[in-house]
């Protein structure tokens, strides 16, 4: 094959079949001999696995109504049935049976959820190389955020799901829009605040359709969202008494809402990780947090009022606070949720690879060039994370956000462009490579100080 050949097929748009099936091959060949292996899941994974069985009443009868887990809504346990599935037709081990469920889960999110809503929005088809760049990204910072039965990549797979289908001017598609939608917010809370940009994006769309048909499409929209709703109500009902749609999101037992509770365990905790060996929780300690609550004399926040008024009290201290939890959790130190121990080396050249990645996507931003979609596309994906911010952070929680820089860069940076800037104008060569040097350098510094207050020992005194 001539080179010629090969810049051709760089530069044209492969077929979605195609992209799914080269994602799909690569994580079905790496997951199952990466560094994960053994028979059973730990941590958050695990327990979407003992809620799942919670649909089966002693192993006989299935019902969404049997399902009493008043924390986590009913849709991400039940995501994770075909797996249950292989793993009983197959007796294979638990995390075997996640790696092949996420490796369906990479090639979908990848090979045609984040190239659709891009060419959706921009109306740009993506080229082969542009896209093969992401796919290689993606791969080095999140590969093993796949050997797990979380909900983070389900639930932004259903939201970007979403967003692309309202662009399809059919009933059927805005049916499953609303479904996806209610499913997305049913599996993480939090992206309960993507519900306004995205039927603000379901308008904008409605403008662009055959407008006779508005009213049938925004009807098969709310049956949609009902049709995921309608169960995870009459769960609370049954169960709660409860009389709402929406997940409880608190812990059993409690009261109050478990984002009241993130959010003292985010004051006193800048960053969590977890390990799959003893010690398996490891805080990354707020000093200043730990001393306000010991001012307060208490564990948690008593209301939501408490927590903006310790927000107005210390505005510097709590922006500070959050300025570094954003840090940390675009600052990928293990391509995992979990570390295989607690003294897992840090990826050295994963850490500066990101800090240049960073700095490379503000440089394609073009505020001028931004349209009421593209705002709408970003406040239905960034708003989740904004939200997230407060609480005892992870680098899952903005899993969005990491997405959206490594797809700046992928699919708008362009090297010749700015080498033909740079060569022209030396001087302003000079000072974005010192720029880029003190970026670097500055985000090394902030990393390590923050790896300085990891405390293994302290999760009682810090969490629980």
């Amino acid at each position: 094959m001539s080179w010629n050949n090969v810049r051709d097929f760089l530069n044209t748009p492969l077929a979605v079949g195609w992209r799914v099936a080269f994602v799909w091959i690569l994580y079905l060949t790496y997951l199952p001999f990466n560094d994960f292996q053994g028979g059973n899941l730990q941590h958050d994974a695990v327990q979407y696995w003992v809620m799942a069985v919670k649909f089966q009443r002693q192993h006989q009868s299935f019902s969404l109504l049997y399902y009493d887990d008043p924390l986590r809504g009913y849709i991400g346990p039940l995501m994770m049935f075909p797996a249950l599935a292989f793993r009983f037709f197959t007796d294979c081990s638990m995390l075997t049976a996640a790696k092949m469920l996420g490796s369906v889960w990479a090639a979908v999110l990848f090979g045609f959820l984040i190239p659709g809503v891009w060419t959706s929005i921009t109306g740009r088809q993506i080229a082969a190389g542009r896209w093969l760049m992401l796919v290689l990204l993606g791969f080095l910072f999140w590969r093993d955020f796949f050997s797990f039965t979380l909900t983070d990549m389900p639930a932004l797979g259903t939201l970007l799901l979403s967003l692309w289908l309202l662009s399809r001017p059919g009933l059927l598609a805005w049916l499953v829009a609303g479904l996806s939608m209610a499913a997305t917010f049913n599996m993480r809370p939090v992206y309960l605040v993507s519900l306004l940009p995205f039927l603000g994006l379901a308008v904008w769309w409605s403008r662009r359709h055959s407008p006779p048909a508005n009213g049938w499409r925004w009807s098969a929209l709310i049956v949609g969202m009902a049709l995921t709703l309608g169960p995870q109500w009459a769960i609370n009902r049954i169960h709660f008494q409860e009389n709402t749609p929406l997940t409880l999101a608190r812990i059993p037992g409690q009261t109050e809402s478990f984002y009241l509770n993130q959010l003292a365990w985010g004051t006193r905790v800048q960053l969590f990780n977890g390990a799959l060996a003893y010690p398996s929780a490891l805080p990354y300690a707020d000093e200043s947090g730990v001393r306000l609550f010991e001012r307060l004399k208490q564990r948690e926040y008593t209301s939501y009022a408490q927590y903006i008024q310790s927000v107005a009290q210390q505005p510097v201290d709590f922006l500070l606070r959050y300025g570094r939890h954003l840090f940390n959790g675009l600052d990928i130190r293990f391509p995992t949720p979990y570390r295989l121990t607690a003294d897992s080396p840090e990826s050295l050249p994963l850490k500066l690879l990101n800090y240049v990645l960073i700095a490379l996507a503000f440089t394609t931003i073009r505020p001028k060039q931004l349209r009421s979609q593209h705002c709408l596309v970003l406040l239905a994906l960034l708003l989740p994370c904004a939200a997230a911010i407060p609480v005892a952070m992870e680098n899952r929680f903005l899993l969005p956000l990491h997405l959206l820089l490594l797809c700046m860069v992928a699919f708008l940076f362009s090297p010749v462009e700015w080498w033909l800037r740079l060569r022209s104008r030396p001087t302003v060569g000079v000072l974005a490579a010192l720029g880029l040097v003190l970026w670097v350098a500055g985000c090394w510094w902030l990393s390590e100080a923050v790896g300085q207050t990891i405390c293994p020992g302290c999760v009682g005194k810090l969490l629980y």
